[in-house]
This record gives C-alpha cells, structure tokens and sequence, in this order.
C-alpha cells in the first residue's frame, strides 16, 4: 500500500520568521518615523490631502520592505527572483497604502477599532498576497491559499498595533513583524512542502 509522507522544512520557516520580525523591527521603525516626518513636511508647503498621500506611500513602501527582503532573498533557494518579490511587494503596497490611509483619516473615528485593523490588513496585506501569488505560481507553487494568508497576518498584526499601541510602544512593531513572520512562515512552509510516497510492504503469506 502506498501512503504520502509530508515533509515541512522547519529551518526554511524559522529563517523566515527570523528575517520578517528583524527587517520588520529596522524599517517599520523607520515607517513610522518617516510617515510622520514627511507627511508633515509635506502638508506645511502643499495640502493635507498630498501630506496624506505621501505618509501613506511612504509607510507601506517601508512596511512592506521590512517585511519581504529577508523572506526575499530565502526564496531564491525556491527559485524565486528575490528582487521581483522584493519590488513589487513593496511598489505595490506602496501604491494601495496610498489610497488606504487617506480612507482611513476620514473614517478612522467613525468606525471600530476592529473595523480598521481588517480595513489596513486587506489594504496593506492583500495586493501583496496577488503579487507574491503570482510569483510563485511561475514556479509550479500551489498559491490559491496565499492572498488569504498574507492577509491574515497583516490583519492580526495591524490589530495589535491598533489595540494596544500608543505612546512608548515602539515595541509593538517586533509583535508586529513576529505575529506576520509565524503566519506566512507557517503558510511558505505548507505551500513548499515535499510530499514522498512511503511503500509499506506486508510479507508474503507462506
């Protein structure tokens, strides 16, 4: 009788999770500080709107850095251009944060908390998911899954950063990256997997 035997490789995801919380720590940092930064320059010699429009490009395009340059570069041993995961991962979310956070500085004290965290998770983690889907897909990966699960983990990170963020809580952004490395680490790992066809054999009857 033949039976599948799947094989996960463990130290392909702890690298993973490893180079998503440490990139996601340096250059989330930098986001917020350069969101902040040149969204208030911006806004002093132009307009709130464009203020907006730039923090928002800014902090997607660095979040998202933060997030796939280390996971990038592992993915060359799958046979991915880490540098077309890397660029347009971050041109992407750059481009949708954009829009997103301008939704958002509308609405923000109009809606649950609850309700934002999913609204940044699906804006920031899904057009990145297509992108990196289809990505992998060009190298004979099943991705139908993967959108979802780069969502998940950007939902559940922003909603951290929502409900228990604030002043002095510069930490939140290591949760952050370790809560988005376990679930796409997890999820790269399942979508990677080598299955084996293990042949058990009865003796024969004498």
């Amino acid at each position: 009788m033949n039976e599948k035997q799947t094989h996960l490789d463990w130290g392909f995801g702890l690298k993973w999770v490893l180079a998503c919380a440490v990139g996601t720590v340096v250059l989330g940092i930098a986001a917020y500080g350069s969101m902040w930064w040149a969204g208030e320059a911006v806004t002093e010699i132009s307009s709130d709107m464009l203020g907006t429009v730039v923090a928002g490009f800014l902090f997607g395009a660095l979040f998202a850095l933060g997030g796939t340059l280390g996971p990038g570069l592992l993915l060359r041993s799958r046979g991915i251009s880490a540098e077309r995961w890397i660029g347009y991962s971050v041109l992407v979310t750059a481009l949708t944060m954009s829009v997103g956070v301008v939704l958002m500085s509308a609405l923000f004290e109009l809606v649950p908390n609850i309700v934002s965290a999913l609204f940044l998770g699906v804006v920031f983690g899904l057009p990145m998911g297509l992108v990196q889907a289809f990505l992998l897909r060009q190298q004979s990966i099943p991705a139908a899954l993967w959108p979802l699960i780069t969502v998940t983990g950007y939902v559940l990170s922003f909603a951290i950063m929502i409900f228990f963020g604030g002043e002095g809580g510069e930490w939140i952004i290591g949760v952050m990256g370790l809560v988005v490395g376990v679930v796409t680490g997890l999820g790269m790992m399942w979508l990677t997997r080598q299955e084996t066809a293990a042949v058990n054999s009865t003796p024969a009857s004498l």
